[in-house]
C-alpha cells in the first residue's frame, strides 16, 4: 500500500501529459510522419528511462525516484514533439495557403 501511494501521489498529477504527448504523437502520424513520431518515443520514452535507471536512479534508488522518470520522460518527449509537430503544421498550411491563391 506504501508503494501504491508513493506511485499515485507522483502519477496522478502528472498523467495529463501522456495524453498530450500522445495527442501529438498521433498529430505527426496523421500528418504522415509516423517513422519521426515512432523515433522521438522510443527516444523520449523509452531511451530516456533506460538512461535515467542506469544513472540518476543508481543515485537515489527510491520508488519515488523510480516513478519520477515517468512525467519527466512525458514532459520531454513532449517537447521533441512540439519542435517537430508545429513547424510541420505551419510549413502545411503555408503550402494549404499558397495552393489556394494560385487555384483562384
Amino acid at each position: 500500500i506504501e508503494y501504491a501511494k508513493v506511485r499515485l501521489s507522483i502519477m496522478c498529477f502528472t498523467y495529463f501529459m501522456c495524453g498530450i504527448m500522445e495527442c501529438l504523437s498521433f498529430g505527426l502520424r496523421a500528418l504522415g510522419k509516423s517513422i519521426t513520431a515512432m523515433i522521438i518515443s522510443l527516444i523520449g520514452a523509452c531511451g530516456f528511462r533506460l538512461l535515467w535507471l542506469s544513472t540518476i536512479f543508481l543515485l537515489n534508488p527510491t520508488r519515488a525516484m523510480l516513478f519520477s522518470a515517468w512525467p519527466i520522460s512525458w514532459v520531454l518527449t513532449i517537447a521533441m514533439y512540439c519542435l517537430f509537430f508545429f513547424p510541420l503544421l505551419k510549413k502545411i498550411g503555408k503550402n494549404i495557403k499558397n495552393r489556394k491563391i494560385y487555384e483562384n
